[in-house]
């Protein structure tokens, strides 16, 4: 399995750490639950290299080039999208379609050859 293209550290800069801490507490302890985070991460980077099957997924982590600045908007994007469907509730001001569409159009796209993936 590849190595998520983003952080939890990045996502909490994204969404903030309380909002993170709030989608991610299953255990009721206050904190985000590592197990939870870590799906989300995979889960968001799954669906990015999902999108772009003309990419190697293993050339897709953060240890290579390829994942430049586009990349990892998208993984995050994805990652917001997976904690808004998670938790509506709590992520009010993030519809989790909405944000799907987006993803998906942007992924669409990368793939048409509209956008490039541009360099880090």
């Amino acid at each position: 399995m590849a190595a998520a293209m983003v952080t939890k550290a990045q996502l909490e800069a994204r969404i903030g750490a309380t909002l993170l801490q709030r989608v991610a507490d299953d255990n009721g302890d206050g904190q985000a639950d590592a197990s939870v985070v870590t799906q989300i991460l995979t889960d968001a980077s799954g669906y990015v290299r999902g999108g772009l099957p003309q990419h190697d997924p293993d050339d897709m982590t953060p240890a290579n080039a390829l994942v430049t600045d586009e990349l990892r908007r998208l993984a995050l994007d994805a990652a917001e999208m997976f904690c808004a469907k998670r938790r509506p509730s709590i992520v009010k001001n993030r519809n989790w379609v909405e944000l799907k569409e987006a993803i998906d159009a942007d992924l669409s796209r990368l793939m048409k050859g509209q956008r490039s993936l541009g360099s880090n």
